[in-house]
């Protein structure tokens, strides 16, 4: 009464195209996503070489800049935190400038 019965041939097949259909789809995607972290490492890379440069152009402009005249009047104190002193860049923290008389 309750035998069993193979899957019929074309079905079979239907779910093995399907199957395929499916695999081909998520390789797409991975190779979309993989794509797409490569371009974020690179992206990340350049946007760190230019802070850097940010930080190397502005200090060295202010030092060589300022007259020694200038210098021994005033005290500048150049606040890089996370550019500078390590890799983890903070949003919150930029450049600030103090003159002291």
């Amino acid at each position: 009464a309750y035998g069993y019965e193979p899957v019929p041939t074309s079905s079979r097949n239907l779910i093995e195209d399907e199957n395929e259909r499916l695999e081909d789809e998520l390789t797409e995607k991975i190779h979309t996503l993989k794509s797409l972290s490569i371009d974020i490492g690179t992206e990340v890379k350049y946007q760190d070489k230019i802070l850097r440069g940010m930080v190397t152009c502005f200090s060295t402009y202010i030092y060589t800049c300022m007259s020694n005249d200038i210098w021994q009047r005033m005290e500048i104190h150049i606040y890089c935190t996370g550019i500078i002193a390590g890799r983890g860049f903070r949003k919150d923290r930029w450049f600030s400038i103090v003159f002291n008389k």
